[in-house]
């Protein structure tokens, strides 16, 4: 099963260096070349040696990878590539950023020394007292380490904050509780239209809405310029952190990854729910939400081996339904290019906008707030023109069909009541005459009485 996983991933195209780049320590900072493991610095082609001993390995990271010497330069992989403990782990900065050679090139050879001792690294770095040591941050025991010159040495930074991680929580909820609000609102009529074409628009719609504004979110977030925003400012420290270790976010628990968009999102969908006439917005924000969340995910999944991946985010990808690890890993490659991280379908359109405005411009923050508040806006706006104008369209149509069907059951009501009043009356009338015959005959026999009386008297009178 390995074999013919790994046959498949030689047989790729030629851009295929570029899904395995993150699982090399430094692979982005070997000076003169973009594909390491090729013969061609752009990608494709031939393998060079170190890209036939990485396809060996599994296109992977190993500690026997890493202690190889592949371009025979007496040089380990792993020292070239600034992990000459070979500690490095998916997800970590690399034990040395700086002085990387290409590990495949034997004129290309690394000036800095080996570390005196591995278990010690970090305080022989220190002890060594190299000015170019002190803005770096290191890694030992796979946590990072940055200098303090206030401490004078070097102190662990702690990726996750607790903090941070119970107020996303606590955002989380208000995500959860408007989800809810909008259920038990509008849960009846989301189940009788589901597969309706109204429901189905919607539904198209907030597709390619979160696929747009994924794309805008990553050229604000990627802005150097907006890290001390005050809202965005911490995510977009996070978004340039994650271009300097790419595999950083797939070692992020899940919860905590995801809860990232939640402020921002939880405060879209407050400013809706509270009118009942704007259905199809809270029906279209409840599917943003959802699909936000997918669009978080896809970011992660295109940043994991491609063996790693689950069987149908694999054929979604290659089906360029969902993003796909190639098409993102070129954004890694410029990062000028493909910023949609959801579906990827908006990035021939927002390549050709980078073009004309720079994506370090700060007009690309107020699009994005506008982009933000777009639905909104536009719900506002048709609500407002049907309050100030006749009905018209498809509601002047609802208009007539409710005044045609209420003339319908006045009719019915009246027929009804008709067909009543007739059948009343022909029961009446044959209870008269059911009456009449049962008299009849008393007073026949009454009337003979009177005349026998009658004859009587007048013959005793005679």
């Amino acid at each position: 099963m390995q074999r013919t996983a790994l046959s498949f991933l030689a047989s790729l195209v030629a851009n295929a260096h570029i899904q395995f780049r993150d699982e090399l320590p430094n692979s982005l900072k070997v000076p003169g070349t973009e594909a390491i493991g090729h013969d061609n610095a752009k990608g494709g082609g031939s393998r060079n040696v170190f890209g036939e001993a990485f396809q060996k390995h599994g296109f992977r990271w190993t500690k026997a990878l890493c202690a190889e010497d592949s371009d025979g330069d007496n040089i380990s992989n792993g020292h070239e590539l600034g992990d000459p403990c070979c500690i490095w782990k998916l997800g970590h900065l690399p034990s040395r950023t700086w002085g990387i050679s290409h590990p495949g090139d034997a004129h290309s050879s690394t000036a800095d020394p080996l570390p005196v001792s591995c278990e010690n690294w970090a305080r022989d770095l220190v002890a060594e007292g190299d000015a170019k040591v002190d803005t770096q941050e290191i890694v030992k025991d796979h946590k990072t380490f940055k200098y303090n010159e206030q401490k004078g040495g070097y102190v662990e930074v702690i990726r996750l904050s607790k903090t941070r991680a119970v107020k996303d929580l606590k955002m989380s909820v208000a995500v959860l509780v408007c989800f809810m609000a909008i259920l038990l609102v509008d849960g009846r009529w989301l189940l009788l239209n589901l597969w309706t074409k109204q429901h189905s628009i919607i539904f198209a719609l907030g597709v390619l809405y979160i696929d747009l504004m994924s794309g805008l979110l990553h050229i604000v977030l990627d802005n150097p310029s907006n890290v001390d925003l005050p809202l965005l400012g911490p995510a977009a420290k996070g978004f340039q952190h994650h271009h300097r270790v790419p595999r950083w976010i797939t070692t992020e628990p899940w919860l905590y990854y995801l809860s990232q968009h939640h402020p921002l999102h939880a405060g879209i969908m407050a400013t809706c729910i509270c009118s009942y006439r704007q259905r199809p917005l809270r029906i279209f924000l409840l599917h943003t939400g959802f699909l936000a969340e997918i669009m978080l995910a896809c970011h992660r999944w295109a940043h994991t081996h491609p063996l790693d991946l689950p069987w149908i985010v694999s054929i979604l990808g290659e089906a360029r339904i969902l993003l796909s690890v190639s098409m993102h890993s070129y954004h890694h490659a410029t990062y000028d290019v493909n910023f949609s991280i959801f579906t990827g379908w908006s990035n021939p359109m927002l390549n050709c906008c980078v073009q004309i405005l720079p994506p370090n411009s700060a007009a690309w923050l107020y699009i994005f707030f506008g982009a933000c508040l777009a639905p909104s806006a536009v719900s506002m706006c048709i609500e407002c023109s049907h309050r100030a104008s006749p009905p018209s369209g498809r509601f002047e149509a609802d208009s007539n069909h409710l005044r045609e069907g209420t003339s319908s059951r006045t009719a019915s009501l009246r027929s009804t009541a008709a067909v009543v009043q007739r059948r009343l009356a022909s029961a009446l009338f044959s209870t008269k005459m059911k009456v009449e015959s049962a008299e009849a005959p008393t007073f026949q026999q009454a009337s003979r009485s009177l005349a026998a009386r009658q004859n009587a008297v007048e013959n005793l009178e005679a």
